[in-house]
């Protein structure tokens, strides 16, 4: 029977070993905005205009790609001005040339199979493990399917198909066009309450000692906050297992306990035996715990944006270029070595690095 779910994954496999051939670079909002100005001659920079003359002619000779994210997504569409605006995604999509990561949610789902299968040594498909990359700026928030239930099978597989590679066609210009910027206004209107994440801060201030208590604090609240997607994720690596032992399990038999493997997840952070498995629950853990840590630093406008680019970049790209406070808070607690990811924030730093890796 034709599967969706399957053609998707096929389709996205083909994309992430493409994308994994490629050296992958992640840009934070503040190298896209400046490449940018640069271009559009808003403002001079020789540096800028070398790494972005580099990064045009590298992609265009499939040797490197810079796949966005969904948070850069949002970060993007907060300018007001629409030349800026319109100048930046048309940047991306040269550089990006449409490739995106998986959302956060997705890329976790992801992490939780690799951790679970491995953990429970079942074999997984190898192309799977790595399945984080997907064409099309529309599938930014997830991939949305049609299905309607007065066709059949069949039909909807056609429909879903035809939809799903004419869709994934479309650029970040695009959606800028199609939306306009009356509608962009919500995404300029967000803001994060940083009074709660203070005020949390200090009414928790007194439960720890150690930094080592904080993170685990952190790594506890982060495990309970996915509770779901760690119990439907566990049932479908159990029920998988089951088909290929032929185990029947009865419909109302409760073959798990959740909390059982909430507990083994947490203890296994304590014992510092997770390795590189569940980077999001990790490096989201520590960067919270950096500044709850230091008790005189307040929460910013931009700081949980900040975290969920390192949550991005670090694990799954090679090069991260992004601002100087979060550079510091990376190097801080060694995880650019631990993700082998190169981060830099300064451009004589990112030129340096180029050229001593003959990428200039």
């Amino acid at each position: 029977m034709n599967d969706i779910n399957e053609y998707l994954k096929k389709e996205k496999t083909k994309v992430s070993q493409e994308v994994n051939k490629k050296i992958k670079i992640y840009l934070d909002t503040k190298y896209w905005v400046d490449i940018c100005d640069v271009t559009r001659g808003v403002k001079k920079n020789d540096d800028i205009n070398m790494i972005y003359t580099f990064l045009k002619n590298k992609v265009k000779n499939n040797e490197v790609i810079c796949p966005i994210s969904q948070v850069l997504f949002k970060e993007v569409l907060k300018q007001s001005d629409e030349d800026s605006l319109t100048h930046t995604v048309k940047i991306i999509d040269e550089l990006s040339q449409g490739i995106i990561i998986c959302n956060q949610e997705e890329r976790f789902s992801l992490e939780l199979y690799n951790f679970f299968y491995d953990t429970l040594k079942i074999e997984m498909d190898k192309n799977l493990k790595e399945n984080f990359w997907c064409k099309g700026i529309a599938h930014i928030f997830g991939i949305q399917i049609p299905y309607n239930l007065n066709f059949t099978t069949e039909i909807n597989y056609i429909i879903q198909q035809e939809y799903f590679n004419e869709i994934k066609k479309y650029k970040f210009l695009d959606f800028i066009k199609i939306l306009g910027m009356d509608k962009l206004k919500l995404f300029r209107d967000s803001r994060v309450d940083t009074n709660w994440f203070d005020r949390n801060k200090q009414d928790n201030i007194h439960k720890y000692k150690v930094f080592n208590e904080l993170y685990m604090i952190e790594i506890a609240g982060s495990i309970d906050f996915y509770k779901n997607n760690i119990e439907e994720v566990f049932k479908d690596v159990i029920d998988n297992r089951a088909k290929q032992e032929n185990i029947i399990f009865h419909e109302k038999e409760k073959f798990f306990d959740i909390q059982l493997i909430l507990n083994m997840i947490y203890n296994i952070f304590k014992e510092k035996k997770i390795d590189l498995y569940l980077p999001s629950l990790d490096i989201g853990a520590m960067l919270h715990a950096k500044i709850r840590w230091n008790k005189t630093q307040k929460y910013k406008q931009g700081d949980l944006d900040d975290f969920r680019h390192a949550i991005t970049a670090l694990p799954y790209y090679d090069y991260f270029f992004t601002e100087k406070s979060l550079h510091n808070m990376i190097k801080e607690c060694k995880y650019d070595k631990k993700y082998n990811c190169i981060v830099a924030s300064k451009n004589n730093e990112i030129l340096d690095i180029l050229e001593k890796l003959n990428l200039l």
